[in-house]
């Protein structure tokens, strides 16, 4: 930010124009050629809000909602978050929704929360269209519909949202609401595991462990697990744990085999480390070894 254009921006801010706040507002909160400080960014959203600047106002809620720069305060996150969404702000929209649906500065009510998503959803937000998936899946506050369930989450997905993503692995996995098609389940898992989601990690996994579509492969798997289990996939973990307790087993075994057959007198020749005798340069009297 050139400091020219930053000066004139303070000063139509300061004069009350709510584009140059909200503005102001962004610049703070990114740092943006000045010193981050979401303290101040905040406060020119404020302002802007108040004049009835949408996207200050959708900014301002999600302050409000995490604590960033502000005291951690629901109901005004809900308050402007139902501002912003009024006058069209999709992300505002989405999270209406999630304040309606976890009852967040407001009364529980499911079918708003529905209302919310479903417009921010054809509108083409990927995330309303994810949470829009679920409640056509849970039959929360629609009828249960599968297939309007793999539909939303389709969308999602392909624009990319983790989540939806490996959603839709399990929708074509199961046969719901799509017709079952392993190969595609894995290609979606595939994709959700690209952009780091757990869960797609560790079922990945499995599928190399186990040879399941993809070719087994042990290596591969271990570190898909690895990659799960360092974002608090217990079920990674764990199986992790029980192949290198499997190794161990299996190593000790063999040691036990082989000092038993010992024991017994069996010539463990063949079987022993292959050392091969090489003469030393310069040494002319030596056998011919094999």
């Amino acid at each position: 930010m050139e400091e020219r254009v930053f000066i004139k921006l303070q000063q139509m801010a300061q004069r009350g124009n709510s584009t140059a706040q909200a503005e102001l507002g962004t610049i703070f909160f990114n740092g943006d050629g000045v010193q981050r400080d979401h303290v101040k960014a905040t406060e020119w959203w404020l302002k802007a809000a108040e004049q009835g600047h949408a996207g200050a106002q959708c900014y301002l809620a999600y302050c409000y909602y995490c604590g960033i720069g502000i005291d951690q305060d629901n109901e005004k996150a809900f308050y402007w978050f139902g501002k912003s969404a009024a006058l069209g702000v999709l992300e505002a929209q989405d999270y209406l929704g999630l304040c309606y649906a976890n009852g967040t500065g407001c009364s529980q009510n499911y079918a708003l929360a529905f209302k919310w998503w479903k417009s921010a959803a054809e509108q083409g937000l990927p995330s309303a269209q994810h949470n829009l998936s679920v409640c056509y899946d849970e039959g929360n506050s629609v009828a249960q519909n599968q297939t309007l369930a793999a539909h939303w989450c389709r969308k999602a997905a392909e624009q990319g949202f983790a989540q939806a993503q490996y959603n839709l692995g399990f929708y074509y996995y199961r046969g719901e609401g799509v017709k079952q098609d392993i190969e595609k389940a894995l290609i979606w898992w595939q994709k959700a595991a690209e952009q780091g989601h757990a869960m797609a990690l560790y079922n990945l996994g499995n599928c190399y462990a186990d040879g399941f579509v993809v070719p087994k492969d042990k290596e591969k798997a271990h570190k898909l697990w690895q990659l799960a289990a360092s974002q608090g996939v217990e079920e990674a973990r764990i199986k992790l744990e029980q192949d290198k307790q499997a190794e161990q087993q299996h190593y000790n075994d063999i040691i036990n085999a082989y000092l038993k057959a010992v024991e017994n007198g069996v010539d463990m020749t063949p079987y022993s480390i292959n050392v091969k005798i090489h003469p030393q340069e310069g040494d002319t009297n030596h056998s011919s070894l094999p």
